[in-house]
């Protein structure tokens, strides 16, 4: 039997919201091979998984389901389910991303093909917020995301490479899985960091995935705390990997981190900047919104005292004598008539 040519691996946790476009984004691929999509939900509790079967029902040659019987955590869960993909190459995309190229696969394939030095590609993304609004474009080429093309830069910066965008063969991927901490605060640092210890990374500079920032996920938590010991992890990661790899490019990496400080310290500059101008600007609204007030409150006090003054002189009238007998004579006749 030909072996596939790509399995789509997608790992989900109580994204009900977004889960449905992503699959759909899968089906949508165009390409000249065949293709498996594998999706594993890791025990949500919400209606992930009823929407996962029905897309395994509408395309049962297309999608597998995996189920977890209990909640692993997204490391356990990656490093066990590529052990399913039948694919020459992996192209992973989690739950709440989706892909916006119905060639991006076509194109990856066409690239690792070409280059076979390079089992490992990405491509350019846009960031998307929960309603699938556009907030930045081409990110890697406009920021506000660090591209990370080599292990110094993945390291001294924290960047990345956009996990939902690769496609990596797959038996590297598997060895890669193995050299990983399965309690990982992030699986995709330590994957990254152990891919550019084996291939030359690919990149393919067309806007391919939507990448969504929401309210509260693996890497944003909402939780003060679960932010903490993300950070912490991280931070573990780095440097545990900077005393693994000891052969790499220290000073390289120095110039890196030194570059990338001050470009945190610019934007931190530029931010505060901004921030001080809307708050000027909030004052001299709120000053502007008080005078209209006061204004509005003076012309209704005018109004009000105009209102008195002409009832007053509507009441002067109806009740002054000259009006009375007027008025007793038009009664007189209307009673007559």
């Amino acid at each position: 039997m030909e072996q596939l040519m790509v399995s789509i691996i997608c790992t989900s946790y109580n994204y009900e919201k977004y889960i449905a476009q992503a699959l759909q984004s899968f089906v949508n691929q165009k390409t000249n091979f065949d293709y498996e999509i594998i999706v594993v939900d890791d025990c949500s509790t919400d209606n992930s998984r009823s929407i996962i079967e029905a897309f395994r029902t509408n395309f049962p040659d297309k999608v597998r389901v995996f189920l977890n019987n209990e909640n692993k955590g997204i490391t356990k869960t990656w490093i066990s389910i590529c052990q399913e993909a039948r694919g020459k190459y992996i192209a992973r995309c989690d739950a709440d991303d989706y892909w916006i190229d119905k060639f991006k696969l076509q194109k990856q394939v066409d690239l690792l093909e070409s280059h076979p030095n390079s089992k490992w590609c990405n491509t350019n993304f846009n960031i998307v917020d929960e309603e699938n609004h556009v907030i930045a474009e081409q990110v890697f080429t406009n920021g506000p995301i660090k591209f990370a093309d080599t292990y110094e830069k993945l390291l001294a910066t924290k960047g990345m490479t956009l996990p939902s965008s690769w496609l990596v063969e797959s038996d590297l991927m598997r060895v890669v899985n193995s050299e990983i901490p399965d309690r990982s605060i992030d699986d995709t640092f330590a994957i990254q960091a152990e891919l550019f210890q084996r291939t030359d990374l690919s990149y393919l500079d067309e806007v391919t995935v939507a990448y969504r920032m929401t309210g509260n996920s693996d890497s944003r938590p909402k939780s003060s705390k679960a932010m903490e010991r993300r950070i912490n992890g991280l931070l573990e990661t780095q440097q545990y990997y900077i005393n693994k790899y000891t052969n790499r490019d220290m000073k390289k990496m120095v110039e890196i981190q030194a570059e990338h400080d001050a470009w945190q310290e610019l934007r931190i500059f530029h931010f505060n900047e901004h921030i001080k101008h809307l708050t000027n600007r909030i004052s001299e609204l709120e000053k502007q919104l008080q005078e209209v007030v006061i204004i509005s409150g003076d012309q209704i006090n005018q109004l009000k005292e105009q209102n008195r003054v002409i009832n007053e002189k509507y009441n002067s009238v109806i009740n002054s004598r000259r009006w009375i007998i007027p008025t007793k004579i038009i009664d007189f006749f209307r009673r007559n008539s």
